[in-house]
């Protein structure tokens, strides 16, 4: 995502970087997807996502930033019967009904079929607008595997933060 957000604000030029960052999407989606599975308290897992794309939304690209559209899939993932109206909304987000679709995508490849569930995610490219999104498809099986890595467990809050305090470090070393 760093790496996404260097490339994109400060050196749009150089594609590596952006065909990096699209690693990060699909990675994050299963992130929201464990999450959702594990978390003690959904709504306060979801009302932290929320507040956190609240105060994200002065320095991201756009106001309602890709932390609503977390929000509204984990929401889908517990509450299956929400599923359309989170689709619906999630128009309106970064990354859009593509961003949604994937994380489903994700989650089909988890629960049934790895599989299907990549090719829905490669299915979906052409719904990013951005054929570089086709390395996120290519990511899902990846999710499916038994073994996990060992990250070490960090303070909440500095994950948390972390998003809009590099976006703002980004953003204000490109006006230097």
């Amino acid at each position: 995502m760093t790496i996404d957000h260097i490339g994109g604000i400060l050196f749009p030029h150089v594609l590596v970087l952006r065909l990096i960052g699209r690693l990060a999407l699909p990675c994050f989606l299963f992130g929201i997807y464990e999450g959702t599975h594990r978390t003690r308290n959904h709504t306060r897992y979801v009302m932290r996502i929320i507040g956190l794309g609240i105060l994200s939304m002065p320095i991201t690209t756009y106001p309602i930033n890709v932390l609503f559209l977390f929000a509204l899939f984990s929401l889908s993932i517990k509450y299956k019967g929400l599923f359309f109206p989170c689709l619906i909304a999630s128009y309106f987000t970064e990354y859009g009904v593509y961003g949604f679709l994937l994380g489903w995508a994700i989650v089909w490849a988890s629960e049934k079929n790895i599989t299907e569930g990549t090719l829905m995610g490669l299915l979906l490219t052409p719904l990013s607008g951005n054929a570089f999104q086709l390395l996120s498809g290519l990511m899902i099986p990846v999710f499916t595997l038994k073994w996990r890595l060992a990250i070490p467990r960090g303070p909440k809050l500095f994950f948390y933060l972390y998003y809009p305090l590099h976006l703002l470090v980004i953003r204000l070393i490109a006006r230097v």
